[in-house]
């Protein structure tokens, strides 16, 4: 039934013996993330998003890690859709962001206030309507500045033409946090959102950079972003850079930031604490 209504609704699915193992394997899961917040299994790291021009970096991306010995390399990918489905999202979505403002506020009281961060909210974090009061009151705890949070959301929950999302979204637009397009690129074509949303920075998909210089229409593709973003006065931040071709591709083309292997991997907090990281 649920393999159904995942494909839209108004269809069917024979059941199948591999279907049994799935659900039973997030059965167990669900179980695991349920209890791991009682034993600390969730973490945060961050990686790094370059200033292109000079190389330097005053802004990371707050990433969730999960570990526990039955399931050893579960990745974001696969637990957080199993959170959306379960309604666990939102304790897991107000963990991230109580924990990446609270390694914020302790940088800066070592003396170091120039970080930002940006932080991926998922699309039922985007339909709850405590969401915003809750950002509001870590923000004010915390004493963090909230153009200094930039948070992500999908090209495809803003198609999704909800009035609820649009009424948070201007709610986070009052509050003075920032929004960024993950994966820019791989969503629906229509780019009216950009203004009617006030989009601060797209983030193109990695899948894109992943082509460049040698794809010739990837790398026209990106330039038009990097083009019509320009012109619209939104910055770009290109994902999943790992190779120096890719970066000499972007400083060329007039990108404004990037983000990859190239430069690093994600971090641990005391990385950034003690300016341990090299790019």
């Amino acid at each position: 039934m649920y393999h159904a209504k995942n494909r839209g609704g108004d269809a069917y699915e024979f059941f199948e013996g591999d279907m049994h193992e799935r659900i039973e394997k997030q059965l167990q899961l669900d179980h695991v993330l349920r209890t791991g917040f009682l034993e600390d299994r969730f973490s945060l790291v961050f990686q790094p998003i370059i200033d292109i021009k000079n190389k330097s970096s005053e802004l990371f991306e707050v990433l969730l890690h999960f570990s526990h010995p039955d399931f050893p390399n579960v990745s974001p990918a696969e637990f957080i859709p199993l959170a959306e489905t379960t309604g666990l999202i939102r304790p897991i979505g107000q963990f991230v962001i109580r924990n990446a403002l609270l390694h914020l506020h302790a940088l800066d009281n070592q003396g170091d206030a120039r970080y930002s961060l940006t932080i991926n909210l998922s699309p039922r974090q985007l339909q709850d309507e405590t969401f915003v009061g809750f950002l509001h009151d870590q923000l004010k705890d915390y004493r963090i500045s909230p153009g200094r949070i930039i948070l992500e959301i999908t090209e495809n929950s803003l198609m999704e033409n909800n009035s609820r999302i649009e009424k948070i979204l201007e709610q986070i637009r009052e509050l003075g946090c920032l929004i960024a397009i993950d994966d820019f690129g791989t969503g629906f074509s229509s780019l009216s959102y950009l203004r009617r949303f006030e989009v601060d920075i797209l983030k193109i998909d990695q899948s894109f950079i992943q082509r460049v210089p040698d794809d010739e229409a990837d790398s026209n593709l990106i330039r038009g972003i990097i083009n019509m973003a320009r012109e619209l006065g939104i910055v770009v931040i290109a994902e999943g850079v790992e190779k120096k071709e890719q970066y000499d591709f972007l400083i060329e083309n007039g990108c404004d930031m990037a983000q990859g292997f190239y430069f690093s991997k994600p971090v641990k907090a005391e990385h950034v604490y003690n300016n341990k990281i090299n790019y």
